[in-house]
């Protein structure tokens, strides 16, 4: 019952989306069979695909149905499935968590399958990390000279303290403060 009520309510945003989509923009190709396998089973449904031209003036297909739902699937698998998979493997071996998803959901996923899901997870974490490690900023700051070996002629620094964090310039003298 859950799956066949996912399904009407993907195809009726899809009705809503055809009506209002710039027809001048996007051009309905049809409807296209996909499925998605979440907690509860494998859904079914047709969504339309639409024919556009990208900027520099290329054909693309696009589904707007998932732009405007922001689906975020791996491969035919949920966001909700994949975090349970993520999760099972923290504990348990590819095999073992594929026989336990297995059993919970209904739906047969393979020790491969888990294995494949796990690894796209992966690179759309460390796709994350590295735009968050492009906007860190690292701010170092010292109390002073060490005055006996200012006295040595050697210049040597003291009490550094180093901050990293995504603020901009202006915030780091505020955290130093803390």
């Amino acid at each position: 019952m859950a799956r066949e009520h996912t399904k009407n309510i993907l195809e009726s945003y899809d009705d809503m989306l055809s009506k209002e989509r710039d027809a001048s923009k996007y051009r309905n190709k049809g409807k296209r069979n996909t499925s998605v396998k979440t907690v509860y089973g494998e859904v079914e449904y047709e969504r339309r695909v639409y024919q556009t031209r990208l900027a520099d003036g290329t054909k693309a297909h696009v589904y707007l149905l998932d732009r405007y739902m922001g689906v975020e699937k791996i491969g035919l698998i949920s966001t909700n499935l994949a975090e349970k998979i993520a999760n099972s493997v923290a504990e348990l071996p590819y095999r073992a968590s594929a026989e336990i998803l297995s059993s919970s959901t209904g739906q047969v996923i393979s020790a491969g399958g888990v294995w494949n899901v796990t690894q796209e997870l992966g690179v759309r974490i460390s796709s994350e990390e590295e735009l968050d490690v492009k906007k860190m900023k690292a701010f170092t700051m010292y109390e002073g000279w060490d005055a006996e070996k200012e006295k040595e002629g050697r210049s040597t620094l003291v009490e550094k303290v180093v901050f990293a964090g995504m603020d901009g310039s202006r915030g780091f003298p505020k955290r130093g403060k803390l």
